[in-house]
């Protein structure tokens, strides 16, 4: 009778612990090998936080959420051979440029408790935050060395999407509030068409688009929101000027998938342009489109091959 006194709270107590060790193995499950790496549930969830946000999150149906976790899961193997190959490089990151980057995300959400937030949401301490962010950097400085530093403009490539995407002579203009959420090696497609999805459903409830701005510092420049004062046609991707020539004054559009992602826009107002303002530089404009497609393709090519040297092995959910 002893023993069984003694068993009864330790059952009690098992019962109680009993889900968050279920929890704890559930987020400590490997789902993958990137050579000495490894990628865990636990890491999986975080991102798809992160990027997506619980509330939404919730909301997607199960083909989707499929999706969005190969899309995930894809993602986040391309980042552990881009740090790993970082390090490879022997390039490094030190303590200040973390800070310092911490400090940015910190001014842009303005106070301290949409910097709380925004870490209560991602499901991150700001240890982990401060881990993410010297990755970042250490990708950011391989891409800087391994791909940027290799791509070049020449006049007659300037001159060729000169005479591709020409100058249209209208003088509408266009104040709209505009969002680009990347497509990259970084970003999957099926993860950023679903956040510019989420970030159109918020434009069309929400009318303080600085919120949104806050909501999404931290991810730049992966998801890059701003407002872009009087723009006249030609000066934005065409796919683009062919959305906002349908919208009225208020009207959303989107997500516009293009060569750089998926983008989300919405007309904030219109006008005649001045006969005396500045034109923008149609240079300057083809130079940065065709340093983008490069940049992409260099990318691209880059992550094959590093995929082609790794190992890399997914396992079945």
């Amino acid at each position: 009778m002893r023993t069984i006194r003694w068993m009864a709270p330790i059952a009690v107590m098992l019962a109680t612990l009993a889900p968050a060790l279920i929890a704890a193995e559930t987020a400590n499950r490997i789902l993958a090998f990137v050579n000495d790496d490894v990628i865990t549930q636990g890491d999986l969830n975080s991102h798809l936080n992160e990027a997506i946000g619980d509330e939404q999150l919730a909301k997607v149906d199960a083909e989707q959420a499929q999706n969005l976790r190969q899309a995930m899961i894809e993602r986040l193997i391309e980042e552990r051979l881009l740090v790993q190959e970082a390090k490879k490089l022997g390039i490094t990151v030190s303590s200040t440029d973390v800070v310092d980057r911490l400090q940015e995300i910190r001014q842009r959400l303005g106070t301290e408790d949409a910097y709380q937030q925004m870490l209560a949401e991602a499901h991150m301490t700001e240890e982990q935050l401060k881990l993410r962010l010297r990755e970042q950097l250490l990708v950011q400085k391989a891409i800087e060395q391994k791909v940027r530093a290799h791509i070049s403009v020449s006049p007659s490539e300037i001159a060729k999407a000169i005479k591709e995407h020409p100058k249209t002579e209208s003088q509408d203009e266009t104040r709209l509030y505009h969002v680009l959420v990347r497509v990259t090696d970084q970003q999957p497609e099926a993860v950023a068409q679903q956040v510019a999805r989420d970030i159109r459903e918020r434009l069309r409830h929400e009318s303080a688009t600085d919120q949104i701005d806050r909501d999404y510092a931290s991810r730049a420049p992966a998801v890059e929101t701003r407002t872009l004062d009087w723009v006249g046609r030609g000066q934005l991707l065409p796919e683009l000027d062919q959305a906002l020539a349908q919208l009225k004054v208020g009207e959303i559009a989107g997500p516009i998938r293009t060569r750089l992602g998926f983008h989300v826009v919405k007309v904030l107002d219109r006008r005649q342009a001045s006969e005396d303002d500045a034109p923008t530089d149609p240079e300057r404009a083809a130079e940065a489109r065709v340093f983008q497609q490069k940049f992409v393709e260099a990318m691209q090519r880059w992550i094959k091959e590093l995929k082609r040297s790794a190992y890399v092995r997914v396992l079945d959910s």
